[in-house]
């Protein structure tokens, strides 16, 4: 009787699964309110091939093909849509309610304070009134000196190992960018940069922190409640070694910033100012900790991915390198001239730059948003609230409905002069750092980095690509949220002048 009850139990247990299945299938492509986009199959039915894909590092060239075949807008999971209609832009990030979906909210586990990624509208607004004053024009100018005596350093090191050499000199220029705009955003940040550059090596906050493929597998764990409670019980404290590391970090270097009394206009700097004149909406310190780790690695991750594969397109387009060349060599006469305003003006360095961050947008996941209470009209359609929406970067500026030649390297695509030669190109689709409420804070800071950077090698060193090497595609890389960069081997020589 007893092994007859168990089988009746397992049989139940089996029959209510399959119909419960069963039934989820059949609302997810003929009832659920998505139903009418086009889209694989498969994607609609259930959640786990998107997750498959973005595990796989293939998501965002998987979504492109989709959008290629479907059109602007791909259903891409039972209740998502990816969208590349430029309109949508405006509709989806400008306003304030768009915030991100719970999956892609999680804190850290032990972490209880919110970040930008993880508030809520309310929390967001207040911490970006906080932290936006220390990455204004204003404040960026105030800056440039402790950016500059960081790429001062890069240039000096790169030099130290070019100078005498009779033999060929190859850099990766992944890693001597992700030293310098790493140094630079922990100094502005922390008031302490991480000595990348002097060591000439990763800080172990970096190689931990740069995991994305992890943090991308917690947020897949979080489509699955039962999932995500039993991992969480059976995962061993050793496992969350690094993440202890990462905070612990984080933490005595916003408590050693704060405990120094100083005006250098550093983040911290403008967070105290802000915690002074509005103390109703003051920032406690653990927010402070969990800001500043976001903001760091967004300062400088995405800043490599976009120097790196701009100067990864530059070694294999030579007018477009000797171009560059020229503009540069020939608006200054010093070195010391070059600086974020002096550049600022000039129309080839900035048109490359753009170019680039089409080609390689330094986000080119899908930037995931749910609609709000009541829904809301996007690229024409009404969508009911909870809904997850995005711009994939990626498929939105290699789409051929936005931009002519989508997958060709044309920065004159840019400059007012060439535009007859690009009639078809909808400029509007073009936003790297995203826009609105939800735009990057740090674009004044990003744009001064991009053109001096570029700009002071390109002044020191002439460019190659190494004997007997082939370039880097860049698009055979994965994508972890950001580009898993595998390294951009640079031959490097000093300026022949």
């Amino acid at each position: 009787m007893i092994e007859l009850s168990l089988a009746n139990g397992f049989a139940v247990i089996c029959v209510g699964t399959l119909t419960y299945i069963i039934s989820m299938v059949f609302y997810n492509l003929y009832l659920h309110p998505l139903s009418k986009f086009p889209g694989p199959k498969l994607w609609a039915a259930f959640q786990f091939p998107y997750l498959q894909a973005m595990l796989a590092g293939r998501v965002s060239f998987q979504i492109k093909e989709l959008h290629d075949l479907h059109g602007p807008i791909v259903r891409i999971s039972p209740n998502e849509l990816s969208i590349i209609d430029p309109e949508a832009w405006k509709e989806i990030y400008m306003n304030k309610e768009f915030i991100r979906p719970p999956q892609f909210r999680e804190r850290p586990p032990g972490v209880e304070a919110h970040s930008f990624i993880s508030a809520g509208v309310v929390d967001h607004a207040r911490f970006r009134k906080a932290i936006a004053p220390a990455f204004s024009e204003k404040a960026v100018r105030l800056q440039e000196p402790i950016i500059t005596q960081y790429i001062d350093l890069m240039i000096k090191k790169l030099r130290e190992k070019v100078e005498g050499k009779t033999d060929l000199v190859v850099i990766d220029v992944v890693q001597w960018i992700n030293f310098t705009t790493f140094d630079i955003i922990s100094d502005l940040g922390w008031g302490e940069s991480f000595h990348c550059l002097e060591k000439q090596d990763y800080h172990p906050w970096m190689t931990v922190i740069l995991q994305f493929k992890a943090l991308l597998i917690g947020m897949s764990i979080n489509y699955y409640p039962l999932l995500k409670t039993l991992v969480s019980y059976i995962t061993p404290a050793s496992a969350l070694a690094g993440l202890k590391l990462v905070l612990d970090t984080s933490e005595q270097n916003v408590k050693a910033r704060l405990a120094r009394k100083t005006n250098r206009p550093d983040m911290m700097s403008y967070i105290l100012s802000h915690n002074e004149s509005s103390p109703t909406a003051r920032m406690t310190e653990d927010e402070m900790i969990a800001n500043s780790m976001a903001v760091i690695v967004a300062g400088s991750e995405t800043l490599t991915a976009a120097l790196a594969g701009t100067i990864n397109a530059l070694l294999t387009h030579t007018k477009e390198r000797e171009t560059l060349v020229q503009e540069i060599r020939s608006s200054f006469k010093n070195e010391e001239d070059i600086t974020a305003q002096s550049i600022k003006p000039l129309p080839y360095l900035t048109a490359v730059l753009q170019e680039g961050m089409r080609l390689y947008p330094p986000l080119p996941d899908n930037m995931h948003r749910s609609v709000p209470t009541g829904g809301a009209i996007i690229a024409g359609h009404h969508l009911p609230e909870g809904v997850a929406v995005g711009m994939p970067c990626y498929s939105t500026f290699r789409s051929q409905t936005n931009f002519s030649q989508p997958d060709e390297f044309l920065p004159g695509r840019w400059l007012p002069e060439h535009q007859e030669e690009f009639p078809k190109d909808k400029k509007e689709a073009y936003n790297p750092f995203s826009l609105g409420v939800h735009g990057c804070l740090g674009q004044q800071l990003a744009w001064a980095e991009l053109r001096v950077i570029l700009a002071r090698l390109v002044w020191n060193f002439d460019i190659a690509i190494p004997e007997g090497k082939k370039p880097l595609v860049w698009e055979s890389q994965k994508i972890f949220w950001a580009w898993q960069k595998d390294g951009v081997d640079v031959q490097l020589s000093l300026a022949a002048r």
